[in-house]
């Protein structure tokens, strides 16, 4: 993105640089710190002018996992006993958040998945499916599969994803007759067609609140219900992002804030 000069900002666990004294990873998204630097920069974007990636670790989800995992179209969250089981879900849980977040400032977002995952079929994600065409009353999330062969990959690997934007479809380029081979490596090509629609993409965003401009941050907030549909949420774990960001040394809440913040965390 950045070499098709747009402002953007990445973030992959490989791109955390350990310093002493802090254990938290700022670019994971299952660590508190990191979590939290995600709405961050999704709250800097611009309302209905920015574009959000999200490839979720899919090892969990795949199908060589499942003998560990025991995830299945029916059974997707898999069992929790195993600690990288438990923090997939977590993963994924947090992702769909932030895709909310994004939705909500009216923004458009594409995550995407090596076939024969079934993160597809996570009650979470599938919450959000339905919680976006509740809003506008008309579909808002498509699918789209495609291979990454036609887009120069070393290898064919087909992929599946979703997006609130039917234009993402431009992605399927139709058949493909190649055998196929596991690759990690995402080709530049697929970058530049990403980069290239960015602009329509944007531009055809669905699933976004009725209102005519992003209400005010402390009117959202006021409104908010909780402990809504928590068995949605088991892995999320929202308690210690709350304790991080309360109990900062540096918080400085701001007046008309004050009445809204609650000082523990919501029962």
């Amino acid at each position: 993105m950045r070499s098709k000069s747009y402002k953007s900002g990445r973030f992959d666990v490989k791109y955390h640089e350990k310093k002493p004294g802090h254990r938290s990873n700022y670019m994971d998204l299952t660590h508190t710190s990191g979590f939290l630097l995600a709405c961050y920069f999704i709250l800097r974007g611009r309302p209905q002018s920015f574009f959000a990636i999200f490839a979720v670790k899919c090892a969990s989800f795949s199908q060589m996992n499942r003998g560990t995992s025991k995830r299945s179209a029916c059974s997707s969250v898999g069992m929790p006993q195993h600690a990288s089981v438990k923090q997939a879900n977590q993963l994924l849980e947090r992702s769909v958040l932030l895709i909310f977040l994004v939705t909500s400032l009216r923004g458009t977002w594409f995550l995407e998945q090596p076939r024969g995952s079934c993160l597809e079929f996570y009650p979470t994600f599938r919450k959000l499916f339905m919680a976006l065409y509740i809003t506008r009353h008309r579909p808002a999330v498509f699918r789209v599969s495609w291979w990454m062969g036609h887009f120069a990959s070393a290898t064919p690997k087909r992929h599946y994803g979703y997006a609130n934007s039917a234009k993402i479809r431009s992605l399927d380029r139709g058949v493909l007759h190649r055998n196929s081979l596991f690759t990690r490596e995402y080709p530049v090509q697929f970058a530049c067609h990403l980069a290239r629609h960015c602009e329509i993409l944007k531009s055809t965003g669905e699933g976004y609140p009725q209102a005519e401009v992003v209400p005010a941050a402390t009117e959202t907030f006021r409104s908010m219900m909780y402990n809504c549909e928590p068995e949605l949420w088991e892995f999320t774990s929202f308690e210690p992002l709350f304790v991080y960001l309360r109990g900062a040394k540096r918080l400085k809440i701001p007046e008309e804030w004050r009445e809204l913040i609650p000082r523990s965390f919501p029962s």
